[in-house]
């Protein structure tokens, strides 16, 4: 086993293992990335935060960062799991709005050009990248438990088309500009939108929000990963 590995993680609230428990936001006591490093016994720098989109890590310098936790003389693999955020709205400008002409946090096009800047950068800094496809939302949870509290429902369901599980297709679209990214600068993908939808009631493995995995699944992630992906 590759005991040289420095681990490092770029991510968002579920990278971070965060979760809902009772409507409050919480760290799960135990996480996927966690759960991965210790069992490969890599140190881990993980460096994701509640609300990150591949937007502000181009444009807040974020690399810096990154670099500052790099290792001499290891295997350096920074694993982006970026995106939902991305694919997300304001759905609070979506209610002043009244659901028209308005789009993601961040557009299809500025999506594939700062992640394919991202992977770049990275390799170029002598890093391998592994990148995550993107978890998946329970697209009703998510709509009846956050997103009414936020906006006018009539208002959000006219950006959806009428129809609140449009959610999960909206995100569909960055999810295959990543896989695009992948393919075409052979990078390997960790496919965790698979792993969850191939999952027996995968919508258990959800907080109330329909956006935040339980401690459970953080762990189904886990072991998955473990048994049939080769980190090392």
């Amino acid at each position: 086993m590759n005991r040289a590995t420095n681990l490092i993680i770029l991510g968002d609230s579920n990278a971070k293992g965060i979760t809902n428990k009772n409507s409050r936001l919480s760290l799960c006591q135990v996480n996927a990335a966690s759960l991965i490093a210790n069992h490969f016994q890599f140190p881990l720098t993980n460096l994701s935060y509640y609300g990150q989109t591949i937007a502000k890590v181009c444009q807040r310098g974020f690399l810096s960062k990154i670099l500052a936790h790099k290792m001499p003389h290891k295997r350096n693999l920074v694993v982006i799991n970026l995106g939902s955020n991305d694919a997300d709205y304001n759905w609070i400008d979506v209610g002043i709005t009244g659901g028209t002409q308005h789009g993601p946090r961040t557009s299809p096009e500025d999506f594939e050009k700062f992640y394919t800047e991202l992977v770049l950068n990275l390799k170029k800094h002598g890093f391998e990248v592994l990148i995550c496809s993107l978890l998946p939302l329970v697209s009703a949870r998510y709509f009846d438990s956050t997103l009414c509290n936020l906006s006018p429902k009539e208002n959000i369901l006219k950006l959806l088309d009428g129809d609140k599980n449009n959610l999960i297709i909206h995100q569909d679209i960055f999810n295959n500009l990543i896989l695009k990214i992948a393919q075409g600068l052979n990078i390997p993908l960790l496919d965790l939108r698979n792993i969850i939808l191939s999952t027996p009631n995968w919508q258990d493995l959800y907080s109330v929000d329909g956006i935040h995995l339980t401690e459970e699944g953080q762990e189904l992630i886990a072991n998955k990963i473990i048994s049939s992906y080769s980190l090392e």
